[in-house]
């Protein structure tokens, strides 16, 4: 054979002109593509940053509505508790009426038998006080003496127009023998709730005082409560009659902090509370210093404090009631949170903008290797005998590509899985949260913050039923179908089966020709066919859904595949949306969902070299087509494809 003396000129293909024209279309933006990461970066920050704003405000409102909750709770227990003692009283009443004479051991069964330790703790005593005028204190004194008190007297001592004498406070022991016989209408400031009492026929709270039980230790602040007691069958219609008719009163004294210790228990740890006499905050009018745990020792402000007054109206009397959160009333793990979402959204930003970067250094070697095999490409034009070899070397480079390809598509994959699992921690914190708020304080909520907190579980459960969504889309991306070859009955079959239950009073339809085998995975296909089922059940407005499942070879060497329904239907105009990642065509609150189910059908029938699309033309409900490639094999080879049924149906 004559050899040829000069080299042949070679003709580059057409790609590689046109590999050559992307290189320099993207030389440009392969000059600025890591600005691209960083702007990402800013951008994600300024949202973290916001995101740690809302949930600061979101805990500092809870907070807020907590102290207002338990201030209101506080004053209610407090209003109750002095209701509760004034009904007490008023029984006093009914017994001195419905008794000719009440004698000391009427009284003290009485009181005995009304278990005041037990229903009404904090409370000093429950007496009577006689009411006499002048001249007839002499006869009162003797009456007392000769029932066992000889030393008995009214005191203070003293010549006065009026004088009241208590006879009978039970316990009648410890600090209460002390107050037998004193005079309260002697001291100015008992004398004028009992003065208020007298005249109104109704309840009435002295000032603040110091109780005569007191000793040298232990003085804590005090008041009385009195209701009158007037004699029977006399006119009380004017302020004269009720004047001219006081026989005395029934009435208890109140030591303060054993009052509220009774009330409250030992109180509230983020609470401090302060209660004032007259309805204003002066310091001499203080007449409650209560600490965080019950006692009477100021509490240190907290970091955050809230604070709240309010007035209410006791016996005719008003008291300022102060409330002051503590230093805990904000826990550690509330102030936390919103560093928690910060640190959190910081930590995603870092893997968008880490995988944003590798992706742009992958793109940017790229460049260099297409690059690169141009520059080869253009070596290879001036000598024919290394045309084979720069061949092989296009091929081995173009398998690099696609291999870095698929590495990149397989990253980006784990990255949605990352995702999915690693925002589940704090989703389950969320979730735990609204448990406890349902359980502990849902009887304190009102329509507003019922409303808020069903809100909050429902996005939450949304939220979690995305994150299974988005986990499957990644775990069905990484199931190999090479090789494997399913029966289209089969798949039907065990997708109907599997539904078994789910499909309520749903009546199912098939339609399938025998012998249609197709490439591709069995349990990913009846994946596809029992998402379909599902939506055509789940968007249906009908009193009983129809689903028909038609199978018959299609054009091209496929098989074509469509279910039926007869429900709402799909508009023509967003035939194409439904299958977009997270698109819902209508409000949760009407169908549930997270509009990821069609997406991953699609993905799954891309892999398998087919296609899926709604039949517009359809106008009775939804009807959904998906064409899958027709196996190269004999039936007689596919076990699960024996005795098939041509058509049936199955109402499940």
């Amino acid at each position: 054979m004559k050899k040829s003396g000069q080299m042949k000129s070679i003709a580059l293909p057409e790609q590689y002109e046109v590999e050559s024209n992307f290189v320099k279309k993207w030389s440009f933006a392969d000059l600025h593509g890591s600005y691209l990461a960083w702007i990402i970066l800013f951008l994600s920050a300024l949202v973290s940053a916001v995101a740690w704003y809302v949930s600061y405000t979101s805990v500092m409102h809870a907070a807020e509505e907590r102290f207002r909750f338990k201030v209101e709770d506080i004053q209610a227990s407090v209003q109750r508790r002095m209701e509760e003692h004034e009904a007490m009283l008023w029984s006093g009443i009914g017994v001195f009426k419905a008794s000719k004479k009440v004698d000391r051991t009427e009284w003290y069964e009485f009181v005995n038998a009304l278990n005041l330790e037990t229903f009404l703790p904090g409370l000093q005593g429950m007496g009577y006080a006689r009411f006499m005028r002048a001249g007839e204190q002499e006869a009162h004194i003797a009456e007392v003496r000769a029932d066992g008190f000889p030393d008995f007297t009214i005191r203070p001592a003293g010549k006065r127009e009026f004088y009241s004498s208590i006879v009978y406070l039970e316990p009648f022991s410890g600090r209460n023998l002390r107050a037998f016989g004193y005079d309260m209408f002697s001291e100015p400031t008992r004398r004028a709730a009992m003065s208020r009492a007298r005249d109104t026929g109704k309840a009435a709270i002295s000032g603040m005082v110091t109780l005569v039980q007191e000793t040298a230790s232990d003085v804590q602040r005090g008041f009385l409560m009195y209701l009158p007691h007037y004699k029977k069958g006399m006119p009380l219609e004017t302020l004269e009659d009720r004047r001219a008719a006081l026989q005395g009163f029934v009435y208890s004294p109140f030591r303060m902090n054993d009052l509220m210790r009774g009330i409250l228990g030992r109180g509230d740890e983020g609470i401090d509370f302060h209660i004032y006499d007259g309805g204003q905050k002066l310091e001499g009018r203080q007449m409650y210093k209560g600490g965080l745990d019950g006692s009477t020792a100021e509490a240190s402000p907290s970091r955050t404090a809230f604070t709240s007054t309010h007035v209410i109206s006791v016996g005719g009397r008003e008291w300022a009631l102060d409330f002051v959160s503590g230093p805990n009333f904000i826990s550690a793990g509330e102030e936390s949170q919103p560093f928690i979402v910060a640190a959190g959204a910081i930590l995603i930003d870092l893997l968008l903008f880490l995988t944003i970067s590798s992706l742009t250094n992958q793109r940017r070697n790229a460049i260099k290797m297409a690059r690169g095999m141009t520059q080869e490409l253009r070596l290879a034009k001036e000598t024919a005998e290394r045309s084979t070899e720069i061949e092989i070397v296009l091929r081995r480079a173009a398998e690099e590509t696609n291999a870095k390809l698929e590495q990149a598509n397989d990253g980006l994959l784990k990255f949605s899985s990352i995702v999915a699992h690693d925002l589940r921690a704090p989703l389950k914190r969320i979730e735990t949260f609204v448990e406890i708020l349902k359980e502990d304080y849902n009887n304190k909520f009102d329509d507003e913050g019922q409303d808020i907190l069903t809100r909050i579980d429902r996005g939450s459960s949304r939220m979690r039923m995305m994150l299974d969504s988005l986990h499957s889309y990644a775990k069905f991306s990484s199931v190999s179908i090479e090789g494997k070859t399913a029966g289209i009955s089969s798949i039907v079959n065990d997708a109907i089966e599997n539904l078994q239950g789910s499909t309520g009073n749903a009546k199912i339809t098939t339609s399938l020709e025998s012998g249609l085998i197709v490439s591709g995975d069995r349990i990913l296909l009846g994946h596809v066919l029992q998402n379909l089922i599902s939506n055509s059940v789940k968007f249906c407005d009908k009193e009983q859904p129809e689903i028909l499942i038609e199978a018959k070879p299609g054009e091209n060497n496929r098989v074509e595949v469509s279910v039926s329904d007869n429900g709402i239907g799909i508009e023509p105009e967003f035939a194409s949306q439904v299958f977009n990642m997270f698109e819902r065509l209508h409000d949760e609150d009407e169908y549930e969902g997270t509009g990821i189910g069609l997406s991953i059908c699609r993905k799954i029938i891309s892999d398998h070299h087919g296609d899926i699309a709604v039949d517009t033309s359809f106008t009775n409900g939804t009807k959904i087509h998906f064409y899958l490639p027709k196996a190269l094999l004999d039936v007689e080879s596919i076990d699960d494809e024996a005795d098939m049924p041509v058509q049936s149906s199955v109402a499940a």
